[in-house]
């Protein structure tokens, strides 16, 4: 009797163990299917991001250096991002793909292992299906690269792989190339992780962990070299890019409907930011005498706060990256941590991945399915298209200078002011950008002094296309003000159409000369009176941020700053002003709003003046109360 009870034991854990491998074997081929390819290739189109995409691609086709020839927010595997059939091959994409597939099946494996209760797997399931909902293999890529980093480094923790920490370290080049910002910071956490390894050796020799670090530090150069960048010219732009960032490129939390957004995902991803540190404070002990999960708290915490910044200084659809990346990493914190510390990020990983569905939803209707079909079609027949390069939309087929345009420019290299590089590709012509290739990103005065420098230098390009536009309500003439110095001195019209001139490089470069500063010091909100002359006023605005304004500046956004102006003619104007911009020096006396203006700004016979002008903000805690403003008269050559 008690043989029979035992064997009839054993046959139920046997069958309960092969029906849980066919439970989570099924849920881990729907995982996968969630996280295979949406495309393999995204068409070139019109507006300000595809254009930048299309002037990414064009840089990598004519082999320029980044660095010195492009400066930014993406490197030269940028590409692997935007995805467009320009200057890359659709097998580099395939490949690509298939290396991104091959991480997404280690980890479902070791889940496999490792999580052993059905409501664990199904959760697992929910949290990759978040995860797929948003480009990943695009706009969430770099984002995904860090959390596959993250894990294998937590893997190697407690399985000490040596294939692990290679495949983390290739990770991390792998984003140093596609988005410096992101990258700069999974180098560092790289560097933490061998120098702690090497301080506490696992199955291998502290030797050996010197040799691969000394390794690591020699593939930057040897891999800058392959990618055709300059290294420190790379980091040093991407520094300049990632710190003016925050101050130009912010946007107010608001509601988007349209997204399933509101200001309160704002206020929940704060509440999950502020639990994590509530655990730690909680369980300030377990960390403090546990190095190894003290180590993959703070990693995490790293990356929650890049990916926090990521989707709320820019608080528009970008506040959907922190709900689709943030349960998966919580998920794997838990995963990875001792049982005493479990339960409390398990909580954690509960509610936000409740939220995150919430946002989601639409992902589980049956049309989401047939979309998911739609799009594996997709990949195949772009797969087998045998014009690959030339893969274009209607938009693009539209994009068509005027024949005086193209008569004028001839074989002539060009460059595009302020951002619609589509023109460049749409006509076939020869591209020859400044550095920052869109006049919104040259968020301060070293990035504008670099554009002005090409514009300066033997090499600055034949043409330009200019129009007068910029971005988020900005003042639409502030951006780039040294550069448009240069214009003014170096280029002249050669044909306009309504909306844009094509400036054409002049045989020689027209003097300038700039007056000695006047200095006055202003209170925030009060009017600066301007004087009435021809001349061009340069105005630099030393304005700066209390400590109240520096510190909301580096956890979430920096307070806003506002220019109003009161025209000569009656009329009042205001803008969002961007701080690095105008603290560089902004062209302040003549308004200089539509074509029109522009055109009698570079024949010389400017108009528009503005009669005085303040700088002030609705929220004047977060800057000092006084500041002073620095005027120069400039008179250039009339061409």
């Amino acid at each position: 009797m008690v043989k029979f009870i035992h064997r009839t034991y054993e046959l139920v854990i046997e069958n309960n163990r092969l029906i849980f491998n066919i439970y989570s074997i099924s849920l881990l081929l729907v995982m996968f299917i969630f996280v295979t390819p949406n495309l393999l290739v995204v068409m070139p189109d019109i507006g300000l991001d595809p254009s930048w995409r299309i002037g990414l691609h064009l840089a990598i086709k004519n082999k320029f250096v980044f660095g010195r020839d492009i400066i930014f927010t993406y490197g030269p595997l940028g590409f692997l991002s935007s995805r467009l059939p320009i200057g890359v091959s659709k097998l580099t994409y395939f490949l690509w793909d298939i290396y991104i597939l091959a991480n997404f099946v280690f980890i479902f494996s070791y889940i496999h292992k490792t999580v052993k209760s059905y409501s664990g797997i199904f959760l697992c399931l929910l949290a990759v299906i978040c995860l797929s909902w948003f480009y990943i293999y695009t706009l969430a890529l770099v984002n995904l690269l860090f959390f596959f980093f993250l894990f294998m480094l937590f893997c190697h923790l407690r399985h000490a792989s040596v294939y692990l920490l290679f495949n983390a370290a290739l990770l991390s080049i792998f984003t140093f190339y596609i988005k410096v910002n992101m990258g700069l910071g999974i180098i560092l956490l790289m560097l933490v992780f061998l120098t702690y390894i090497y301080f506490r050796p696992m199955k291998y020799s502290a030797k050996f962990v010197l040799f691969f670090m000394l390794g690591y530090l020699l593939v930057l150069p040897i891999s800058a070299w392959m990618f055709n960048t300059e290294l420190y010219s790379y980091i040093a732009g991407s520094l300049q890019l990632a710190d003016a960032y925050n101050d130009a490129m912010f946007t107010k939390v608001a509601d988007l409907p349209e997204l399933k957004l509101s200001i309160w995902n704002f206020y929940m991803a704060l509440a999950l930011v502020l639990s994590l540190a509530g655990i730690f404070f909680i369980r300030m002990k377990y960390f403090l005498t546990d190095r190894k999960i003290l180590l993959q708290y703070l990693f995490t915490i790293f990356f929650i706060f890049l990916v926090f910044k990521h989707s709320f200084v820019r608080a528009d659809g970008h506040m959907l990256f922190f709900f689709q990346i943030f349960p998966v990493t919580i998920g794997m914190l838990a995963l990875f941590s001792p049982e005493k510390l479990k339960r409390y990020f398990f909580s954690v990983f509960l509610i936000s991945l409740i939220f995150a569905l919430t946002i989601a939803k639409d992902l589980f209707s049956v049309r989401q399915l047939i979309a998911k079909y739609k799009q594996f079609e997709y990949y195949i027949a772009t797969a087998l298209e045998t014009d690959f390069e030339n893969l274009k939309n209607e938009n693009i087929e539209r994009r068509v200078l005027a024949r005086k345009f193209l008569d004028r420019i001839g074989n002539g290299s060009v460059d595009i002011i302020p951002w619609e590089i589509s023109y460049v590709y749409a006509n076939k012509l020869k591209y020859n950008p400044r550095p920052v290739i869109q006049s919104y990103s040259a968020y301060n005065g070293w990035l504008d002094e670099k554009n002005a420098g090409k514009y300066m230098s033997d090499n600055a390009p034949d043409f330009v296309l200019f129009s007068v536009d910029d971005i988020d309500d900005r003042h639409p003439f502030f951006s780039e003000a040294m550069t448009k110095l240069v214009l003014l001195r170096r280029y002249v019209i050669a044909e306009r159409t309504d909306g844009m001139l094509l400036l054409r490089k002049n045989g020689r470069k027209m003097n300038m000369n700039i007056a000695p500063a006047v200095l006055k010091t202003v209170n925030t909100g009060e009017f600066i009176e301007l004087p009435h002359t021809d001349k061009l006023l340069l105005m630099k605005v030393n304005i700066k941020y209390s400590i109240a304004g520096y510190f909301v500046r580096f956890f979430f956004q920096p307070p806003l700053l506002e220019v109003s102006l009161e025209l000569e003619d009656g009329s009042a104007k205001k803008y969002k002003a961007v701080k690095p911009i105008i603290n560089a020096g902004v062209i302040v006396n003549k308004f200089i709003f539509s074509i029109d203006d522009a055109e009698k700004l570079f024949r010389g016979k400017a108009e528009g003046n503005v009669k005085r002008l303040k700088f002030d903000s609705p929220d004047r805690w977060g800057f000092a109360r006084k500041y002073i403003v620095e005027i120069s008269e400039i008179n250039i050559e009339k061409p």
